[in-house]
Formats: structure tokens, sequence, C-alpha cells
């Protein structure tokens, strides 16, 4: 009887966590994210850079055209601004968003596991034989 029971309890599931080769998919997908995120922005930078190198042109313009330049240029720099903050937001948002996707997915995976091993471990009790004989 003992050695059957150290026999069933070799087979005992052991729980192994979640699959690693998943989770360095969800580690390569919030790097991708994260990636294309700070691409946005080097594209939203590079816009606001050459805007405020015409903003720089009505200033120049402005002091010699009677103030209208001057103006335009004020709420040009206004606009460039709330461009500035709102692409920083933008950026902050979608890498807020790709760290939110990989503890979601590591959670989802992790979950899985344990619930596979609760499964496993469960059928094995119903195995054990039993301890009246």
């Amino acid at each position: 009887f003992q050695i059957e029971i150290a026999g069933t309890l070799n087979k005992m599931p052991q729980f192994q966590g979640a699959d690693p080769e998943a989770l360095a998919f969800q580690q390569e997908a919030k790097e991708l994210s994260e990636r294309r995120a700070e691409s946005t922005w080097d594209a939203t930078k590079y816009g606001l850079q050459s805007q405020a190198g015409k903003v720089g042109s009505m200033l120049t313009s402005g002091y010699g055209g009677g103030g209208v330049g001057m103006r335009g240029a004020i709420g040009a720099q206004g606009l460039i601004g709330q461009g500035f903050g709102a692409g920083l937001g933008a950026r902050d948002l979608a890498l807020d968003t790709a760290d939110l996707g990989y503890r979601q997915g590591v959670y989802g995976l992790e979950q899985a596991a344990a619930s596979g091993w609760e499964s496993d471990y469960a059928r094995f009790l119903t195995e054990l034989p039993s301890a009246v004989g």
C-alpha cells in the first residue's frame, strides 16, 4: 500500500506557471506598442518644430509690418503649445495603454495556468487510493 501511495504521489501535478513563450509574446507586443507611440510622438515634434520655424519668420516680419505678423505669431505660438501638449498626452496615453494591455495579458496567462493546475490537481485527488483498505 505504501509503495502504491508513493507512486501515486510522484504523479502529483506540479504548478508550472504561465507559458514562458506566451509571456515573451506579451512583452514583445508591449515593446512594439511603445515604439509606435514614441515614433508618433517624434513625428509630432518634428511637425511642431517646423511650425515653430514659421513663427520665427512671422515675428521677424511682424516688426516691420505694423504688428500683423506679431499677432499672428503669438496666436501660432499658442497653437504650437496646444499641439505639444496634445501630442505628449497622446504619447503618454499610448504608453499607458501598452502597459495595461501587457499586464492584462500576463494576468490572463497566469490565471489560465492556475486554473489548469487546479483542474489537474482535483483530478489527481480523485485518483488517490482509499486510505481505508
